[in-house]
């Protein structure tokens, strides 16, 4: 469960940094269209997709990381509930795997 929550949120951030960095990369190169007459597709798409990308991943970790954590409370409850297991065991395994 928490692997698929890090995974959607991972998505979600991701394909947001690529529509930033397609709105930047459109952006700049009309600027530099415009002030030079000519643009060069490397160093335009590596100044706007590179930042958009490493921003996306980096929110995407830090985002997936306090969702999962603050699901951590009930999907305890569920668990300890369905499978009959104790809530201080369940707890024990939830702080061994966030040290991860």
């Amino acid at each position: 469960m928490r692997a698929r929550l890090k995974g959607i949120v991972a998505a979600i951030c991701v394909l947001g940094g690529i529509a930033v960095g397609t709105v930047a990369y459109w952006a700049f190169r009309e600027w530099q269209v415009e002030r030079s007459g000519f643009h060069s597709p490397e160093i335009t798409g590596s100044l706007t997709f590179a930042p958009a990308l490493v921003v996306g991943f980096a929110v995407a970790y830090s985002i997936g990381r306090w969702l999962a954590r603050v699901r951590t409370g009930a999907w305890i409850t569920g668990l300890a509930r369905r499978h009959e297991v104790p809530r201080e065991r369940l707890e024990e395994v939830a702080r061994m795997v966030e040290r991860l």
